[in-house]
């Protein structure tokens, strides 16, 4: 009985008319074939599952074909045959692990010998970011003067580490992602060959869940295939799989939020750990539902039609609309840490519901009129105890509009250098738990002698403004920044609201 072959194996195009969503490249490359103008290094770079490294190997198979036609590799020939067996004188390297500069060497002396067979020795370096710092010294060399019967094909996740004298000596092509429409097309011919049952709605969801990536889509099409074999799968039957929520769930838990049903929004997220729901996934596709609501809101349109019912709601206003997107982008972030997802999103859930919690009717009008939630930007300031120089007073809002104004970029440019070196007082004694507090803030502006951060939280934002920190504070930044600096944090709301007065005025 013949063993199976995973989909996106099977499927992995051996030829450029196989290859999905790269037109414009796969067109530059065999026009170079044709026209026998191959340059000595090319260079593939693109996210994880878009075709790099296939593409490399047939740019390698097509580059030795005896008898290529428009570009193209003719899979006949003998050079053909023997180079999709990866024969010798194509040579296949992961980065990964041979990453040194013994391996390098090798590469050296082996692109010293002529190929067997076929016109060139091709070698084909994947993630080749992962060298050492070493190792592309020594692969510089070969790379800028290579043997002419040589050609050298490198693919990477991230160019950025790429240094920039092995990226001038190469052609650069980049690799866009799937387009979710190609990923469709080419999911139905797939599930056609493969005698599966699935709707063009599931073979959608599956699209949109791969965000671009073939090799995804295709294990994650495989994975449902024999999840149930017994009828036509739904989108249903996806994303109750994978424990998404469908776009109505979703657009209905918004509207709970927005419109302040605390106990209904505690029953659905309840029910959304009954029922296994990935809150990752869901605070991910709530902020993309939000991003098609401010876009409707600033073009009095919505994107898609699926999206009318979220582009109806008139709730809250764009400003309100684009700190609840703030709060959810910056949440997003811990999922990745080990806590429990649920409290996460259950935390920024509460956050929301605070933000859009109405004054009540007694509240001073005079205390609204430069907030545009609960509380005035002068009423956060004050409520903070701390220094100033040498005078006991509390920071008045006028004092951090006044370092808002007289912002001194030079001293601000030398801080943020500084700012970088903390970790090495993570070890001391006497300056670790301020270091640590400051490792977790971010640095907003500052004045001649003030320096304006902004805190995740408020337990942070009230370590740092404790007026019996002032004078280790002091000491701190003496050793730290050369100078006697006073600190004052503020949460993303203070900030944004001291911004909004600071305009205004």
């Amino acid at each position: 009985m013949p063993s199976h072959t995973n989909f996106y194996r099977k499927y992995r195009p051996v030829t450029f008319a196989e290859i999905i969503g790269q037109e414009k490249v796969v067109s530059i490359l065999k026009n170079t074939i044709m026209q026998n103008k191959l340059h000595h290094a090319y260079l593939f770079s693109g996210s994880q599952g878009v075709g790099k490294t296939s593409t490399a190997r047939i740019l390698a198979c097509a580059a030795n074909c005896l008898e290529n036609k428009l570009g193209e590799m003719c899979q006949k020939c003998e050079s053909c045959q023997n180079n999709q067996k990866f024969f010798h004188d194509i040579i296949e390297i992961d980065a990964a692990s041979h990453n040194g500069v013994d391996q390098i060497r090798s590469l050296q002396e082996q692109s010293m010998i002529m190929p067997a067979t076929s016109r060139y020795k091709i070698f084909i370096i994947d993630e080749v970011h992962m060298l050492s710092k070493s190792a592309f010294n020594a692969f510089l060399k070969i790379l800028e003067e290579p043997p002419k019967h040589v050609l050298f094909i490198l693919a990477t996740t991230e160019i950025n580490k790429i240094p920039a004298t092995i990226l001038s000596r190469c052609q650069r092509f980049h690799f866009q992602r799937v387009s979710l429409k190609a990923m469709e097309v080419f999911l139905q011919k797939v599930a056609k060959k493969e005698l599966l049952s699935f709707d063009r709605q599931a073979l959608t969801t599956i699209a949109n869940y791969s965000q671009g990536c073939v090799r995804d889509a295709l294990n994650v099409l495989e994975q449902i295939a024999f999840s149930n074999l017994n009828h036509q799968i739904a989108a249903s039957d996806v994303i109750n799989y994978f424990g998404f929520l469908d776009q109505k769930t979703q657009i209905y838990f918004l509207n709970l939020l927005f419109l302040q049903e605390k106990n209904n929004v505690e029953k659905m997220i309840s029910n959304f750990t009954k029922s296994g729901i990935n809150f990752a996934n869901l605070t991910m596709h709530l902020l993309e539902l939000l991003k098609n609501q401010l876009f409707y809101k600033i073009n009095n349109q919505p994107l898609t039609v699926e999206l009318v019912e979220i582009s109806s709601l008139k709730v809250i206003n764009t400003q309100e609309l684009q700190k609840v997107i703030d709060i959810i982008f910056h949440t997003f972030a811990y999922f990745r840490y080990q806590m429990k997802p649920q409290l996460i999103f259950e935390i920024m859930c509460l956050n929301i519901l605070v933000l859009l919690q109405k004054p009540s009717s007694k509240t001073d009008s005079k205390s609204l009129s430069y907030s545009s939630t609960t509380t005035s930007a002068s009423t956060i300031v004050k409520t903070s105890s701390i220094f100033l120089d040498k005078n006991p007073c509390q920071i008045h809002i006028n004092d951090l509009l006044k370092v808002l104004h007289e912002k001194k970029l030079h001293l601000f440019s030398t801080i943020k250098v500084r700012w970088k070196a903390l970790d090495q007082y993570l070890l001391t004694q006497r300056f670790q738990p301020l270091a640590r507090l400051f490792q977790t803030s971010h640095l907003i502006t500052c004045s001649t002698n003030v320096i304006l951060i902004k805190t995740n939280n408020e337990t942070i934002r009230n370590q740092i403004n404790n007026s019996q920190n002032i004078r280790v504070m002091k000491e701190f930044s003496q050793e730290w920044l050369g100078k006697e600096y006073t600190f004052f944090a503020l949460t993303q709301d203070e900030l944004y609201n001291l911004k909004l007065n600071y305009h205004k005025r």
